[in-house]
């Protein structure tokens, strides 16, 4: 178990940054598994505010059809807003993973029993088990947690012969005996 594996990967492509970024995502949540009732419980909140306010006499006057059809283009507007808000911070976030993967080239890695090396023309990087948090299953890829860090490692890139699931036991043991 103490021989190192070493490999090179030149890209990570867009489907692993994605599933990388679900996983960093992700991270965390765990600890509040029923956050989903606060959601509904706005949901609610705010219903009874809109039928609280249509019951206001000031607004007898006005017909409640067109309260009920303000409201709803009131929230479908900030639904496309924040749907616009999302999809132009993944497309940049995505060009600029890209943009550094250009400029990076190829990244040589090697894990062994005394930690991991990550070694490109712009990075040369130790990192040493005591500091790797979590190994995760990122379906396409592995990845070590270190902090905030998340170093994505493909599974294309993986030695002749190893499978994913062989690759994160030995990183688990080696991560073990550190």
């Amino acid at each position: 178990m103490t021989q190192s594996i070493v490999f090179t990967y030149t890209r990570i492509e867009p489907a692993r940054c994605r599933s990388l970024a679900k996983a960093i995502g992700k991270l965390g949540r765990n600890e509040r598994p029923g956050h989903w009732i606060w959601k509904f419980a706005a949901w609610l909140a705010l219903v009874f505010l809109m039928i609280w306010v249509l019951r206001l006499d000031a607004l007898q006057e006005v017909e409640t059809t067109s309260l009920i059809g303000a409201f709803s283009a009131g929230v479908l507007v900030m639904m496309i807003v924040r749907v616009c808000v999302i999809w132009m911070t993944h497309k940049r976030m995505y060009s600029a993973l890209e943009q550094g993967q250009k400029l990076q080239g190829p990244i040589s890695v090697q894990l062994g029993p005394e930690g991991c090396r990550f070694e490109s023309p712009l990075i040369n990087s130790h990192v040493n088990w005591q500091a790797v948090e979590e190994i995760l299953d990122l379906k396409t890829g592995t990845g070590l947690r270190s902090g905030l860090f998340v170093y994505p490692l493909p599974n294309e890139a993986l030695p002749d012969g190893m499978s994913p699931e062989n690759f994160r036991e030995k990183l688990e043991a080696w991560r073990a005996t550190s």
